[in-house]
């Protein structure tokens, strides 16, 4: 039988062992440079950390090594930027910039001797006594053509040194031409270089560049003033990496002539152009996003001859993505891939992500962008770099799906299993990727775990915490609320306060106040005044200062801390302009935007002025909804099918807006035709003639009963006359006087009893009184009359209102007194307005909620004031109801005797504070016993000694502490320079002793050996609910002893241990008498 060996699959393995396994046994010959190439040219560079160590071939554990040591480093080209920025920064940039003026303004000559001139720009005495003691190399013309094919070395040097022995054999073929300043040149003027033969000719026969070439001319002498230049001033050799550098440091700073000059200079003496000059060149278009000017440059290296490679195609990428036009970086790569026969290399997909993470002209991009990454690693077994897991974590942060989420967070998690440390962008994407479904507890848990692994957070972190906040804002449990008749702006107020105290932390400590936190405090008073409207439309005073801190931070707040407008702060109010239904303002915004700004509206705004048109009801609002839908198209945003049906649905939601808007407008029309039919024709106001009224033979006149409708009120008045009995004549007698009885409230009840009705009202007292009603003459003074009585068509001064729009327009007058008239009703219903001593009644269940009606039933309450007390001072009374009495009450624990971690607790601001910071709190919350009385002043029984010795003590211990936060510095970085950080325990105290990881480290060990059960998560909020009362080690310790207090048997537990006892003593009888007899058998035997 055969036997066949088994072999793992290629497939069988994980993306990590597939790289490593690719690396390994392919080595050089695989894509891309190799391990080895890698780290040579990151040496050279410069980019290699101290603690590198150089590695040791042919060994499979230093490969892993060396690779995984790789992975913490940028994949992008950053081979030159230490030494572009060392140009940057440099004291004789001024030099090389005049030199760059003098190539445009005075272009070198070549003829040969030009230097001599003495009004020439570029004189040859360059710090020798004459010019010949430059090191010059002067070769005669007939020895040009002599044969350079031969491969000997010896030959070779024979030749030059043949050239150099016959140097003035031959002559020159350039008698005349024009100096730099353009001064003729004369025979008599380059008598001394008559026999010279141009440095362009020697290099274009031997193939020596002309930059190494002197031959007195201009162009000599200027290429070694450039040489002396790049080697003096910038520590650069004067070849095409270093010009190209140079020209990339120009790029850099914006000055493309000069640039350009260098750059036309070195092609002229024969030292270019290559790729990496052309790259240099493109990156000024990259910084201008002319994208025009960068193809140009790629088609002017192909008309060269010139190959461009995939530096190049990695510029144009760039220039592209700062262009905005991001499906065309797409379009690069497969360009790159199908005519230029280039594959990508990690740097090309760290473009192609950050492309995909700002695309919307498709719904694909998130898919796509994953997919990449997994082709990056699978396909083409690259090990993904810091820069590829921020471009993917950009694109995932953005969405809302609970996949794309947990995508992102598993990258983060990744990166850590890799060896990369998480810094401020990484931190700052998971942010972003929490806040986006409103998880404030998340958000605050990362800010700690910022501040424990000591990564400073700055504005931007901050800024994306309010945009966390406001996201909490949207989904809170409205709906719920309503349902449980409970306020929402408590909730709602506490969210925008502890906003807003975020961005005192900033104040406080003297950051810059930067756009993108204007951006977040504008988004919360945007959506906080828009989630008021919907939610709270009868606080009218919340709504308004939400409304007025709107329009200040819009209107003052940009030009007080010196930032521009961009476009999420435009989008920002336009979306709340949208939503009070202000077209014009917010078509003049949105206009000002795109026009003036030159500003891409994103494809929020877009949908903010659709459904703004959309429901406005106005005539001709669908048909400007569809020029936004339009403008989408045209700016290659993609179009959602959830847009289409959501803008189906908002439109048939406005038709019944739109009728009322039309009816109306047919109103006001037909008065204004009335009104100026009567002033123009005028009306017949003389009295008409009428038909004497019938009379009867006396004289009187005969009533004639008018019709009466049968749906009408009347008709059921006399039809409820006819059919029921009053209350009169249920009485046989009169009263004394011969009034009708009944009229008293003792016989009115008893007749009602007699109908078989319960009166409700047994006393005067009982029956409501109009005149202490004081709504309707509240609403006379502060709006008029009301609004129902306007519909008069000719009423004088309260005819209906002339324009239905504007502040004073028929329908802001009906909201207005619509809002009074709730806002009272809501203060009769909560008790506020006649205090709390009305007693609740039986016709009110009809308006109360089930709950609140439970609530009733359970406190016993008999009044609005006892409910209210009942549910805010719960701990009040005791669990069957009853008050306790006021010795009995629950006195809250002081903060001075809580735990550290616990007052974190309370602290909403404590997860975006700093050790320094919450030190600082903690000493103002507990001052030093040497700070005397509470007014701050030293007691009088301190003396001066003691006072500077507390004093130095404090300082020593201050000190202490900051060495202390050293030492843990340190330990953590000669962790990581070992690789021991699995191994080593660092845990540090921080500024203070009382540190909560303290408590939690031993907790975690008090778990692990069965002394103490506590949850492992989550630790960033400490375990601890706001409802909860068991805070305090009193309250600990009064539960260890109840639940280890011994009480007495019950008699049923005497019992069943009696029954036990006597079970135990039969089992114990019967093996003791076992094995009796099994003694006495074995005797028998």
């Amino acid at each position: 039988m055969r036997q066949t060996r088994k072999q793992l699959s290629t497939k069988a393995l994980s993306p990590y062992a597939q790289a490593l396994k690719h690396v390994a046994l392919r080595g050089a010959s695989a894509l891309g440079p190799s391990a080895k190439e890698q780290e040579l040219a990151m040496y050279r560079s410069g980019n290699l950390p101290a603690d590198y160590r150089p590695p040791v071939q042919g060994k499979w554990d230093d490969t892993i090594e060396r690779w995984a040591y790789a992975w913490q480093f940028p994949a992008t080209e950053v081979s030159e930027d230490t030494t572009q920025q060392d140009v940057i920064k440099s004291s004789d940039l001024p030099l090389l910039m005049s030199f760059c003026q003098k190539l445009l303004t005075s272009p070198p000559s070549r003829l040969p001797g030009s230097s001599t001139v003495p009004s020439s720009a570029y004189p040859a005495a360059l710090g020798g006594n004459d010019g010949t003691q430059h090191g010059r190399l002067q070769y005669s013309s007939d020895e040009a053509a002599a044969a350079l094919d031969s491969t000997d070395a010896s030959q070779r040097h024979a030749f030059y040194d043949q050239l150099e022995a016959s140097l003035l054999a031959g002559g020159g073929d350039g008698a005349g031409g024009v100096g730099s300043n353009g001064t003729e040149l004369t025979t008599s003027t380059t008598t001394d270089y008559a026999n010279v033969q141009p440095a362009s000719s020697y290099s274009a026969a031997t193939g020596v560049p002309a930059a190494y070439l002197d031959d007195g001319s201009e162009m000599s002498v200027a290429s070694k003033q450039l040489a002396r230049l790049f080697e003096d001033s910038f520590s650069l050799a004067y070849e095409e990496p270093g010009i190209a550098v140079v020209i990339g440091a120009l790029s850099h700073l914006g000055r493309y002539q000069e640039a350009k000059s260098l750059f036309d200079f070195a092609k002229d003496v024969g030292l270019g152009p290559t790729t990496e000059m052309y790259r240099s060149l493109m990156r000024y278009f990259t910084s201008r996003a002319d994208v025009n000017s960068s193809m140009a440059l790629i088609e002017e290296m192909k008309d060269a001859g010139i190959t461009p490679r995939i530096g190049n195609w990695h510029e144009l990428m760039k220039c592209l993505h700062r262009a905005k036009d991001y499906p065309a970086v797409q379009q690069v790569v497969d360009h790159m891939k199908a005519y230029a026969n280039i594959e990508p290399n990690e740097a090309t997909f760290a473009l192609q992500l950050k492309a995909l993470a700002k695309d919307q002209s498709q719904m694909s991009t998130l898919p796509e962008a994953v997919q990449l990454f997994d082709q990056m690693e699978n396909v083409y077994g690259f090990i993904a770099s810091r820069p590829h897991y921020h471009a993917l974590m950009a694109a995932l942060c953005q969405s809302p799906s609970p996949d794309y989420r947990q995508r992102c967070e598993a990258l983060g998690k990744k990166m850590e299993m890799m060896g990369m440390v998480w810094d401020q962008q990484t931190f700052l994407y998971q942010i972003q990727s929490a806040q986006v479904v409103g998880d404030v507890a998340a958000v605050e848990k990362l800010f700690g775990k910022m501040r424990n692994e000591g990564v400073t957070m700055t504005v931007v972190h901050l800024a994306w915490a309010i945009h966390g906040h406001v996201q909490a804002l949207h989904r809170l449990d409205f709906a719920g609320m309503k349902e449980r008749n409970e306020d929402a702006l408590p909730k709602m107020l506490e969210l925008i306060s502890t906003s807003y105290s975020i961005y005192q932390l900033v104040v406080d400590r003297g950051w810059k106040v930067e756009r993108v936190m204007v951006n977040a405090l504008l988004v919360l008073a945007c959506q906080s005044t828009i989630l008021a409207m919907e939610h709270c439309p009868t606080d009218v005073q919340a709504m308004g200062r939400l409304e007025t801190q709107a329009r200040t931070l819009w209107e003052t707040t940009f030009e007080e801390v010196g930032v521009t407008r961009d476009v999420f702060s435009y989008h920002a109010y336009i979306a709340l302009l949208a939503h009070q239904q202000r077209i014009d303002e917010a078509e003049k915004l949105f206009q000002e935007m795109c026009i003036t700004h030159d500003f891409t509206p994103m494809r929020r705004t877009y949908e903010a002025l659709i459904f703004m048109h959309l429901s406005s009801g106005e005539e001709g609002g669908a048909a400007r909804a569809l020029h936004y839908l339009e403008a989408m198209e045209r700016a290659k945003i993609a179009i959602r099918p959830s847009l289409i049906k959501k803008i189906v649905r908002v439109n048939d939601e406005s038709g019944y807006k739109r009728d009322m808007k039309r009816r109306a407008r047919r109103i006001m029309q037909a008065r204004e035709e009335y009104m100026a039919r009567k002033e123009e024709e005028g009306f017949d106001m003389t009295p008409k003639r009428y038909e004497p009224p019938q009379r009867d033979t006396e004289g009187n006149l005969v009533a004639v009963p008018l019709p009466i409708d049968a749906s009408s009120p009347l008709a059921w008045w006399d039809k409820w006359k006819r059919e029921s009995i009053s209350k009169h004549e249920l009485f046989d007698t009169e009263a004394a006087d011969g009034t009708p009885r009944g009229l008293s409230f003792d016989e009115k009840n008893a007749a009602l009893t007699q109908m078989g009705i319960e009166s409700k009202f047994l006393t005067k007292s009982d029956l409501p009184n109009p005149a202490a009603n004081k709504l309707l003459p509240k609403l006379r003074t502060t709006e008029g009359e009301m609004s129902g009585a306007l519909w008069a068509l000719d009423g004088g001064d309260l005819s209906y209102p002339r324009d239905g729009n504007g502040p004073e327009g028929w329908g802001v007058r009906l909201w207005r007194e619509r809002q009074i008239i709730t806002k009272e009703f809501d203060k009769i219903q909560s008790g506020a307005h006649a205090g709390s001593a009305i007693p609740l009644s039986t016709p009110g269940n009809a308006l109360r909620t089930v709950p609140d009606q439970l609530a009733i039933e359970r406190t016993g309450a008999s009044t609005i004031g006892e409910l209210r007390d009942a549910s805010e001072f719960s701990s009040h009374a005791y669990d069957d109801g009853t008050a306790k009495p006021v010795s009995e009450f629950a006195v809250d624990v002081p903060r001075s005797s809580e735990l550290v971690w616990q007052q974190e607790r309370k602290d909403r601001l404590s997860p975006y504070k700093t050790d320094d910071e919450l030190s600082l709190q903690e000493k103002k919350k507990n001052p030093p016993s040497w700070c005397g009385s509470k007014s701050g002043k030293i007691g009088s029984h301190h003396t001066k000694q003691t006072t500077s010795y507390r004093c130095r003590q404090t300082a020593r211990s201050m000190q202490r502490m900051e060495d202390d936060r050293g030492h843990l510095v340190n330990s953590t970085i000669r962790a990581l320079q070992n690789r021991t950080e699995n191994e080593d325990v660092v845990v540090g105290r921080g500024t203070t002793r009382k540190s909560k990881h303290d408590y939690l480290e031993k907790w975690r060990e008090m778990y692990s050996h069965g002394t103490l059960e506590v949850a492992d998560e989550p630790l960033e909020r400490y375990g601890v609910r706001p409802d909860d009362h068991k805070q305090t080690l009193s309250r600990t310790v009064r539960e260890w002893n109840e639940t280890r207090r011994r009480v007495p048997a019950s008699e049923e537990l005497l019992e069943r241990l009696r029954k036990d006892d006597e079970r135990a003593h039969e089992r114990s009888a019967a093996r003791r008498t076992l094995k009796q007899k099994s003694r006495m058998r074995k005797r028998r035997q």
